[in-house]
């Protein structure tokens, strides 16, 4: 009779770790003893195997020990992989070109980004030279009429004067 261990238990016989399948009759009288003990639980940590679930079990482990003499099958038709390996060949030559591209496209924007950055300070300094320029004109335009109504106010006195003195000598 075989067993697979399903949860791990600190027994009178050792550890049964998780996964492990054993042999019952190889373990001898306590072994069994603890086995059945174990199988009689509620909820029980083991379950027992046939031969041919433990030879099925067997084939499905993925052994981490190195092989001697690996053995190399494959049905994939010779051409068939030659054509596979030119695609993955031009897959890598198409991955270089777009990396490339990308590596251009990104530098361009960076030298796009630093232009609109340059001529964004540009346009700042105009528009304060307008704003400045606007305060001037501003300035000269009220010293304008400023001056008009300082030359109407001397027209306006001098005609009063030429009126007075034109009327006093007739």
């Amino acid at each position: 009779m075989f067993v697979k261990v399903k949860q791990t238990r600190h027994t009178g016989i050792g550890t049964l770790r998780s996964g492990t399948i054993l042999d019952v009759d190889q373990l001898g009288t306590k072994g069994q003893s603890v086995i059945a003990a174990l199988l009689k639980q509620e909820k029980p940590a083991l379950v027992k195997l046939s031969k041919k679930q433990v030879e099925a079990e067997r084939d499905s482990v993925v052994s981490l020990v190195a092989v001697d003499d690996p053995v190399e099958e494959t049905n994939i038709d010779q051409g068939v992989l030659e054509d596979l390996e030119g695609s993955l060949k031009e897959a890598a030559t198409l991955n270089a070109k777009l990396q490339a591209d990308l590596t251009a496209m990104i530098a361009d924007r960076d030298g796009q980004a630093e232009t609109a950055k340059s001529e964004a300070e540009r346009a700042d300094k105009a528009q304060a030279f307008a704003k400045d320029e606007t305060k001037r004109a501003d300035v000269a335009e009220n010293a304008a009429k400023t001056l008009k109504a300082d030359l109407n106010k001397a027209k306006k006195a001098l005609t009063d004067v030429t009126k007075k003195s034109d009327g006093d000598g007739k």
